[in-house]
């Protein structure tokens, strides 16, 4: 009986192994997103609705720290500006903005 069972072994290991080694090569599919890639010194947050805000992160602009925002023109398929903040100074001087007394 205990040749039976060695025997059934063996076969199902070897069945394994005819698997493994006949299983068709599969290929991670890439799917392209279309993204847009904006190479630029600022950064750019997707806010709610069709806001964006680009705070400028570049040092030598002179207006480091600022953050515009805009707001996107369904008619003219283009953004508009909306508003602006430091948020550099909101760090620097929050008492200005009521967090601290």
């Amino acid at each position: 009986m205990n040749s039976y069972f060695d025997r059934i072994l063996l076969t199902a290991i070897l069945i394994c192994l005819l698997v493994l080694v006949f299983k068709p090569n599969v290929q991670p599919q890439v799917i392209n997103s279309p993204g847009v890639n904006i190479q630029s010194p600022d950064t750019i947050i997707k806010l709610e609705g069709d806001k964006i805000a680009v705070i400028d992160t570049n040092r030598n602009s002179g207006i480091l720290g600022t953050m515009l925002i805009f707001e996107l023109d369904k008619n003219t398929n283009s953004f508009k500006l909306i508003g602006h903040s430091s948020y550099g100074d909101y760090f620097r001087n929050p008492q200005n903005y009521g967090l601290f007394k």
